[in-house]
């Protein structure tokens, strides 16, 4: 569209300036439109948090040339299903309604078919809520979605291979649904680091995801892990890339 719109000015510039002119102008505003397209393409929606894949590789690869490390970054929607919740939200929708019912002495009115019926309700409700990441979250013992959290990335870990890596590797994994980041890492980087160093990194990044992007919480975690491992993982002329630097959604 804006190679035709040269090609008209061209012409046109002979015949009317000020329609040569009217038509790069025309030129200008469709090269803004598509610029702002791609932009807003880049931009990777995961739930209330965005990132930018393209900038996420870039982050990786330059963490990667300054060190020997492999470094891979996943984000998941979620770690797991939590099929407890549907029947924790029955539960409570069930009992809610008994006491909200004999809050207004209704309770003397229940018959074995109201009751029944209650129950179908109070189904076919949390049935529907369970699917709800707001109810979802609200109805996960804290220490289970920990759990789940930290089973998901050690899985993660194996699945993509870093466990397979002969220097140091490093998984990012992010959890969006329970709002947590794990940091799982060889053995040859745990012998080169601590528990406190890391749990600072991932202090770090949960303060930078206030800001629901990503993007922002890598490059913080990226420049704490360059800082700390860099002395011990020097980077090598003849290192090959052995994992993908995209960024893993699922």
């Amino acid at each position: 569209m804006a190679v035709a719109v040269v090609a008209r000015a061209g012409r046109l510039a002979l015949e009317d300036p000020v329609l040569a002119q009217a038509a790069v102008q025309v030129q200008v505003q469709v090269g803004l439109v598509e610029e702002e397209d791609s932009q807003e393409e880049a931009l990777v929606e995961a739930g209330s948090y965005t990132f930018n894949p393209d900038s996420i590789k870039s982050l990786i690869q330059n963490i990667e040339s300054k060190t020997s490390l492999e470094v891979v970054a996943k984000v998941v929607k979620q770690s797991d299903d939590y099929p407890a919740v549907f029947p924790r939200l029955s539960l409570f929708l069930f009992f809610s309604a008994f006491l909200a019912l004999s809050i207004f002495g209704l309770h003397y009115f229940l018959n074995t078919l109201a009751v029944v019926s209650i129950l179908i309700i109070c189904l076919l409700v949390s049935f529907l809520l369970s699917k709800v990441s707001l109810f979802k979250l609200a109805f996960i013992l804290s220490q289970e979605s920990s759990e789940e959290v930290r089973q998901k990335a050690l899985e993660s870990f194996f699945e993509h291979n870093l466990h397979s890596v002969k220097t140091g590797s490093i998984l990012v994994f992010f959890s969006l649904l329970e709002r947590k980041v794990e940091i799982i890492y060889n053995h040859q980087v745990e012998e080169k680091s601590s528990p406190e160093d890391w749990s600072k990194i991932i202090s770090n990044i949960s303060s930078h995801l206030k800001s629901k992007n990503i993007n922002t919480a890598l490059e913080s975690a990226f420049l704490d892990v360059e800082t700390l491992l860099k002395e011990d993982f020097p980077p090598h002329q003849s290192r090959k890339n052995a994992l993908s630097d995209e960024v893993i959604v699922e």
